[in-house]
């Protein structure tokens, strides 16, 4: 009661956030023609449906009522409705809509498991899915289908966890109790025996700090991936990759020579744009600006700066590049390769070694380059941890316990 807050859900048909503050002077999307909406507020939960809620301190939710544990379905809306005003991303496609789903279990919801169990009435549904991230204070991309990537979203979401999906017809998603798990993915980016194919995570970053993310896997047996999600990136400026539409994530095809990479903004400024390269053996790889004809070579600099403004043409830079093919980079699951002598882990292996909270945050990397290693973990909680070394296209995990 002594704190500001407003509450949300998110509406479809005219992609806006549903304030249910909306009928007082302090609905704070007071504008034309949303505050038409014909919406009715709820007056409990609704299982399945996402909601958002902004305080302006910390502070604690509560919430009460019967917790579900059922299997049920939800409706889904495509009213192709896309704003035309957005100018970060111009027209993506008006072919889906976007809805704010919200894990129903007081357990882990299995995204994997989420998108396999749907049926025909929702099978306009893209692997594809958003989550909000606090840290960037945007929506991160997220697809079931990606190869591993630390910089990716979990493909376990949080018990009541909310997260937009993007369907192609208005229907219904199930839920049931079999998408849920008690574990969370021990880290953000495993996926067991998966074939990890060779990419990028291309950054672009502002002077204030703020920084938006595309991903380029290359190689690929067919083409797709994570459309950019627009209307609710809160940064002034968008980096895709470009296929037929600008993506978040882009999968392409085993052959493709040169990639799009469109970057767009709403104020003048200087940027910065570094990258970093996973699961492949690059031999070259080049950052192309068809604005100034700088030629980077990716893999001896580690960033390029440029100045942008409001009407520079999107398609401005692209990635051209070489690759060992990888298609048999696998993750082994859990071998015993690390031991603690009481003082010192020892790393039996060469290659990176990474130490990995439950949450998906890689805390600790470094490159090993003997057969038996020693490092020294300082400072970090008593839990249980991941140790994940990668080498020759092979990785292998060990769950460990700091005390």
């Amino acid at each position: 009661s002594a704190k500001n807050w407003d509450f949300y859900t998110y509406y479809e048909p005219q992609y806006h956030w549903i304030n249910y503050k909306r009928n007082s002077a302090s609905h704070y999307h007071y504008d034309e023609p949303h505050d038409n909406i014909p919406y009715t507020n709820e007056t409990n939960l609704v299982m399945g449906r996402g909601y958002m809620a902004a305080i302006n301190q910390d502070s604690y939710l509560s919430n009460t009522g019967t917790l579900n544990n059922k299997d049920f379905t939800y409706d889904v809306t495509c009213s192709g409705t896309w704003p035309e005003h957005d100018s970060i991303v111009p027209d993506m496609s008006k072919d889906w809509g976007f809805n704010l789903l919200g894990n129903p279990y007081q357990a882990y919801l299995n995204m994997s498991a989420f998108f396999n169990g749907q049926t025909s009435s929702g099978n306009g549904l893209s692997q594809a899915y958003w989550v909000y991230v606090a840290e960037d204070d945007k929506y991160m991309a997220g697809n079931v289908d990606a190869s591993e990537n630390e910089a990716l979203p979990s493909t376990t979401l949080h018990p009541h966890q909310a997260f937009f999906v993007r369907t192609s017809e208005t229907g219904t998603v199930k839920f049931n109790y079999a998408m849920a798990t008690a574990e969370p993915a021990d880290y953000s980016y495993f996926r067991g025996n998966k074939v990890n194919y060779p990419l990028v995570n291309l950054y672009a970053t502002n002077e204030q700090g703020s920084h938006d993310l595309a991903v380029i896997e290359f190689n690929r047996p067919d083409e797709g991936g994570s459309v950019k999600m627009k209307a609710l990136n809160n940064s002034d400026f968008a980096l895709t990759a470009y296929l037929d539409k600008d993506y978040s994530i882009l999968f392409t095809k085993e052959g493709t020579q040169r990639v799009p990479v469109h970057f767009t903004t709403k104020t003048e400024g200087t940027y910065t744009m570094t990258w970093e390269t996973m699961h492949g053996n690059f031999t070259s790889l080049f950052l192309v600006d068809n604005k100034t004809g700088a030629r980077v070579d990716m893999l001896h600099y580690p960033s390029y700066s440029f100045s942008a403004t409001p009407d520079d043409y999107a398609a401005r830079f692209y990635i051209t590049f070489n690759c060992t093919d990888v298609d048999e980079y696998t993750t082994d699951g859990y071998e015993d390769f690390a031991f603690f002598d009481g003082s010192d882990w020892i790393i039996n292996g060469e290659g990176m070694l990474q130490l990995v909270d439950l949450t998906g945050r890689v805390l600790q990397a470094e490159q090993l380059s003997g057969e038996r290693n020693r490092v020294h973990f300082d400072g970090y909680a008593a839990g249980v941890y991941v140790l994940r070394l990668s080498a020759n296209n092979k990785a292998m995990n060990q769950k460990i316990v700091i005390r």
